[in-house]
């Protein structure tokens, strides 16, 4: 199982190391993410024996946790074989045995039997999530590598723990960079912002770290819910760290500041 937390939101599955994955696989890898939040996937490749009904390899993306095909906590969000350019995907008219964690019908209407091979992140609105890989003896393609990350799950959230606090800003600048058209740029300003948000929450464990139990100012919070721009939330972050850092050196306060210009250079546009 691979386990998210706040310092660690992303990674990738391989279906192998080598140019071809084995015959007759059968493998399971599950993601774990942090409490509140929710885990966003995609395919950066694909290639998998393709079949009209994925009858020999297939790739089954499921959410939920899973112990193995007959498990009730499973359900699937679609079964896959073929190419990234031409996928394939089972309805439950196929393979009645596998009823349960097969989507009933291949609607063709943007849903997640397309989306995830369009390089864009698909919210699986789940914690818990993984793939289920099996291949025959004949044939094998190229392989697969999934693409997965956690974000924060925003609600009518409490904002006043240091923890959610941060969450809150990171969910939200996110929000804004995906309504960018460039693909390519919105992912390089997305790593920026997970590295700067990531760095945020490893400060809370520093020894000078000091915040009465772990609460932000009301103020602070306030100043938070009321940005309108992506760059606005420097602000509100650059007093939570003035706030919770008054027993470190000044110059701590300083590298922040200059850090947060750096990443105003890659988002400012946005």
């Amino acid at each position: 199982m691979k386990v998210l937390n706040e310092n660690q939101l992303e990674g990738e599955i391989k279906s192998q190391n080598g140019k071809t994955y084995k015959a007759n696989s059968n493998c399971i890898w599950s993601i774990q993410a942090p409490k509140n939040y929710k885990i966003l996937a995609k395919f950066k490749y694909f290639s998998i024996e393709r079949e009209d009904v994925c009858g020999f390899d297939y790739v089954m993306l499921f959410t939920g946790k899973i112990d193995n095909l007959n498990s009730d906590g499973a359900k699937s969000e679609g079964v896959f074989c073929g190419t990234m350019n031409a996928p394939q995907n089972v309805g439950d008219d196929d393979w009645k045995d596998k009823a349960l964690l097969i989507p009933s019908q291949d609607t063709n209407d943007g849903t997640l039997n397309r989306t995830m091979f369009e390089n864009k992140w698909q919210d699986l609105g789940s914690r818990h999530a993984g793939l289920i890989f099996v291949s025959d003896s004949d044939t094998q393609g190229d392989g697969f590598v999934l693409e997965y990350k956690a974000v924060p799950i925003i609600k009518d959230v409490d904002i006043e723990h240091i923890t959610n606090f941060y969450n809150y800003i990171h969910m939200k600048m996110l929000n804004f960079i995906r309504h960018d058209e460039s693909q390519e740029l919105s992912l390089i300003r997305e790593e920026k912002v997970n590295k700067t948000i990531a760095r945020l929450h490893r400060g809370v464990n520093k020894k000078c770290f000091s915040l009465s139990k772990n609460q932000v100012p009301l103020q602070i919070q306030q100043d938070a819910k009321l940005v309108d721009s992506i760059t606005g939330y420097f602000n509100p972050l650059m007093k939570a760290v003035t706030a919770s850092h008054t027993k470190c050196r000044t110059r701590h306060q300083h590298a922040w500041n200059r850090r947060l210009e750096r990443l105003g250079f890659y988002i400012s546009d946005v």
